[in-house]
C-alpha cells in the first residue's frame, strides 16, 4: 500500500498497480510533451531567423517605393477624372489634365490639414460669393464639375473664336520676332519655327519663340482675340474643327462668302499680332536680358 498527496494537502492510500500506472502515464506524457516543446522551440527559432534575414535584406526605401506605387494614382485621381470628363463632354482632354493638376496644386491647403485646424482654406470671392478652396487630392466630384464647366465653356468659345485666327496670330508673332533679330543664326531659328505654325502646328512657335520672350505670346493672344471678334461680326462658320491656319481654308470652301470671311479673319489676326510685335517688342534687347540672367 502506497500513499500520495492530493490537492488539499492530505494523503490517501492507493494500490501499487494504480500508482505505477499513473507514473507510467506521466512518463509517457512527459516524453511526448518534451518532444513537442522541442519542435515548437525549433520552429520559433527558424521563423525568427527568417524574419531577421528578410529585414536585413530589405531596402530601407522599400516602404517609400511601395507608397509611391500604391498612392500615386489615387492622389492624382482628379487629373484622370478631369481628363475623362473633358473628353466625354466634348472638350480638349489636355485642358482637362491642366484643370485636374490645378485642383491638386501643392500650394492649396490639404483637406486633412483644414479639418484638423492646422491650415485654413483659401477664401475666394467670385461675384461676391465666398468659395472655400482646398487641395482636392483623391476627390471625384470637384474634378467632374470642373470638367463639365470647362468643356461647356470651351465649346461655347469655339463657336465665337475660330482656331485658325489664334494659330495664324501665333505664327505671325514668331515670324516678326525672328525677322527683327540681328543675329543671323537666331533669326533663322525663330523664323523657321514660325513656318510649322502657318500649317497648324504651333508648338515650335509658341514654346520656342513666343513663350520664351513672353510679350510675343501676349501679342499673339491679342491678334487671336481680334480675329475671333472679326469672325463673330461676320458670322463666319467653318464646316469642321481642328484644322487651323492655312490648311483651315478647306473648311471654308462651301461658299464664296465663307472664303472671303476666312481671309478677313486671318488678315486681322496677322495684322494685329504683327504690328504689336513690330512696334512694341525688341527681341534683341530681350535676348540680351535672358543671356545676362543665365550668366548670373
Amino acid at each position: 500500500m502506497q500513499r500520495r498527496s492530493v490537492a488539499d494537502g492530505s494523503s490517501q492510500s492507493v494500490e501499487p498497480e494504480v500508482l505505477y500506472g499513473d507514473l507510467a502515464g506521466i512518463a509517457c506524457i512527459g516524453e511526448h510533451g518534451y518532444a513537442d516543446l522541442q519542435a515548437q522551440h525549433l520552429k520559433s527559432v527558424l521563423v525568427k531567423r527568417a524574419c531577421d534575414d528578410d529585414s536585413q535584406g530589405m531596402d530601407e526605401n522599400g516602404p517609400t517605393i511601395s507608397k509611391v506605387l500604391m498612392k500615386t494614382a489615387f492622389a492624382h485621381l482628379p487629373v484622370f477624372i478631369a481628363w475623362s470628363g473633358m473628353k466625354q463632354f466634348g472638350g480638349s482632354p489636355v485642358l482637362g489634365i491642366a484643370l485636374g493638376l490645378m485642383l491638386i496644386n501643392p500650394l492649396l491647403p490639404s483637406q486633412d490639414d483644414v479639418a484638423k485646424g492646422v491650415a485654413e482654406a483659401i477664401t475666394f470671392y467670385p461675384f461676391g460669393i465666398p468659395w472655400k478652396i482646398m487641395n482636392y487630392q483623391g476627390s471625384v466630384l470637384p474634378a467632374l464639375v470642373v470638367a463639365i464647366i470647362g468643356a461647356k465653356t470651351e465649346r461655347g468659345l469655339k463657336r465665337v473664336v475660330p482656331d485658325a485666327g489664334g494659330t495664324i496670330a501665333q505664327a505671325t508673332a514668331a515670324l516678326v520676332t525672328g525677322f527683327k533679330m540681328r543675329d543671323p543664326k537666331k533669326r533663322g531659328f525663330y523664323m523657321s519655327a514660325s513656318l510649322p505654325a502657318f500649317m497648324g502646328i504651333t508648338e515650335p512657335a509658341i514654346f520656342g519663340v513666343n513663350l520664351r520672350f513672353g510679350r510675343p505670346f501676349l501679342f499673339a493672344l491679342c491678334g487671336g482675340a481680334a480675329a475671333g471678334f472679326a469672325g463673330a461680326l461676320l458670322g463666319a462658320a467653318s464646316t469642321g474643327m481642328g484644322v487651323a491656319a492655312i490648311p483651315g481654308i478647306v473648311t471654308y470652301l462651301y461658299s464664296a462668302e465663307a472664303i472671303r470671311n476666312y481671309f478677313i479673319i486671318h488678315g486681322v489676326g496677322m495684322l494685329v499680332s504683327g504690328l504689336l510685335c513690330w512696334f512694341f517688342f525688341d527681341p534683341n534687347k530681350a535676348e540680351a536680358e535672358l543671356e545676362a540672367k543665365k550668366a548670373e
